[in-house]
């Protein structure tokens, strides 16, 4: 019967991919925010594009310029995605870089630092972006589905 309508369930293998979508689109979104952190570092801002507070003029005197958080990059650098399953994290991958976000994420008033929040502005910037990236994400995935 060459006119006749084939049926074949494909819901099988949508079901599959979007399954193993899941953790794609939890690490996607982790990458995204690492990448948007570590490149708003770079200008003293934080993930949601808002500027640190600036260094003192001694600070500058002592570093050698003047954007906040750079030393020499290795905070910056220790930030890090780590994904299982659904669930993606980004945040520092040294007990040294740790300690510094803390430090700078509430500042240190008695010690004249300001408040230089990394970790919050990222999480909010995730739920900001969550939507798109899962959208991309699935996008691509069920477009290896054949229908």
């Amino acid at each position: 019967m060459p006119n006749a309508v084939r049926d074949e369930n494909r819901i099988p293998a949508v079901r599959a991919a979007l399954r193993a979508a899941e953790g794609s689109i939890a690490e996607s979104i982790a990458t995204d925010v690492n990448e948007t952190v570590r490149e708003n570092w770079s200008a003293g801002k934080n993930a949601l594009g808002g500027a640190w507070a600036p260094n003192a003029p001694e600070t500058i005197r002592q570093k050698g310029g003047s954007t906040p958080l750079i030393d020499t990059g290795e905070t910056r650098e220790a930030m890090g995605v780590s994904a299982e399953g659904d669930t993606a994290r980004v945040g520092p991958t040294t007990d040294e870089a740790a300690k510094l976000i803390a430090i700078h994420e509430h500042g240190v008033p008695e010690q004249n630092i300001p408040a230089r929040p990394v970790i919050g502005p990222a999480g909010e910037y995730a739920h900001q972006v969550a939507e798109d990236v899962a959208e991309r994400t699935l996008t691509k995935t069920l477009a290896g589905v054949t229908l």
